[in-house]
């Protein structure tokens, strides 16, 4: 081969020029000056020098101008058979640096382009820089994409906790805590009560009606006579006089542990109210 940086270069012999003067190699004819015999074989570092040539941000098109087997066939590829491609210098570049190391002339042409590519002595020093930071820009995509997805999962798991600690909350104190694993938890079991709110403040308890149905009284004149036996009626100073649409007299919640306590106990005039 003669010298690979002169003007009588073998792949000189080969170059083509456009209408508009600019040079070009047609794949066909450079692929046995690469030491390749199979179009497979050699495509495949075609395909490889794209995708180099996509990472160093150049155009694919216009440095890899593709060939139909038709238009290949009007005489472009001297008598050469199939698909072809219309290869800039810098083309030419790329496809050497991608081609087999083994073969001598891969290494020849390597040299002989990269002397001769203006491409070559602007982009290609930064390409492999360029790909380890696009190697690295992906994987810290990834991870963050990862993280995300990972925050999002946390965020839901955690806000149907404590949705369900809420619930369980309400159900009973203690029990929340018993459900996540605090074996020790105390479950208390809790009244149901009214709860009011007005512009004279929030008041809270149940009425005569809760009390009747919960003990079993007929109604809730009864209810009050059994109340009034244990000293706990309207007059005891328990029952609230809440102030709301309609007014009412409530039990605060702290008194319902003693009503229990003295219904439990028979207090008062339990057993003759209801029949005992």
């Amino acid at each position: 081969m003669k010298s690979l940086t002169g003007s009588e270069s073998i792949f000189d012999s080969i170059r083509r020029f456009d209408g508009d003067g600019n040079e070009y190699w047609l794949a066909r004819e450079l692929m046995p000056l690469l030491g390749y015999k199979q179009w497979r074989r050699f495509e495949n570092a075609i395909s490889l020098a794209q995708f180099s040539c996509q990472n160093a941000e150049a155009s694919i098109d216009e440095h890899f101008d593709y060939l139909p087997e038709a238009a290949n066939g009007q005489g472009e590829g001297r008598g050469s058979k199939g698909a072809d491609f219309k290869l800039s210098r810098f083309a030419c570049y790329l496809t050497a640096m991608c081609g087999d190391p083994r073969k001598t002339a891969v290494a020849q042409a390597q040299t002989y382009f990269a002397v001769k590519t203006r491409e070559a002595e602007t982009v290609i020093p930064v390409i492999s820089d360029r790909l380890q930071q696009l190697e690295l820009e992906n994987e810290n995509l990834k991870l963050q994409v990862e993280l995300a997805k990972t925050q999002e999962r946390l965020s839901n798991n955690q806000q149907k906790l404590l949705a369900t600690v809420h619930l369980l909350e309400c159900v009973s104190p203690g029990l929340a805590p018993l459900a996540l694993g605090k074996v020790d938890a105390v479950v208390e079991r809790i009244e149901y009560i009214d709860r009011t709110i007005t512009d004279q403040g929030i008041y809270e308890g149940v009425g005569i009606t809760y009390i009747q149905k919960k003990y079993g009284f007929k109604n809730t004149t009864k209810a009050w006579e059994w109340l009034e036996s244990v000293g706990m009626g309207k007059a005891s100073g328990v029952w609230q006089l809440q102030l709301s649409a309609v007014e009412s007299h409530k039990l605060p919640p702290y008194a319902l542990a003693e009503i229990a306590k003295k219904f439990s106990n028979k207090e008062g005039d339990r057993q003759l109210l209801l029949g005992e």
